[in-house]
């Protein structure tokens, strides 16, 4: 059976996200200032790409299917462009 060490929750601050996802131990991030701008990740692609499940209604999966037909894409193509449009 695998052990893993506890340890104390951050007392002040957000958890660094990127931090645990390298598995290494919590830290924090201080809190933004209600006037700081939040700056995103930067675009470029780091490594390989990750895998994202999502469950869609039938109709919503049927929109989408017809329109990357159309367009002559796949979906995950289109799906990946609105994210990128969305978030970048």
């Amino acid at each position: 059976m695998k052990r893993v060490p506890m340890t104390m929750k951050p007392t002040v601050g957000k958890p660094d996200p990127e931090a645990w996802i390298q598995g290494s131990s919590p830290t924090t991030t201080p809190a933004p200032a209600a006037t700081d701008k939040v700056t995103p990740p930067a675009t470029q692609p780091e490594g390989k790409p990750k895998r994202l499940t999502i469950d869609l209604e039938p109709a919503l999966h049927a929109k989408v299917k017809v329109a990357s037909a159309q367009a002559g894409r796949t979906m995950a193509e289109m799906v990946r462009e609105i994210l990128a449009e969305r978030f970048s």
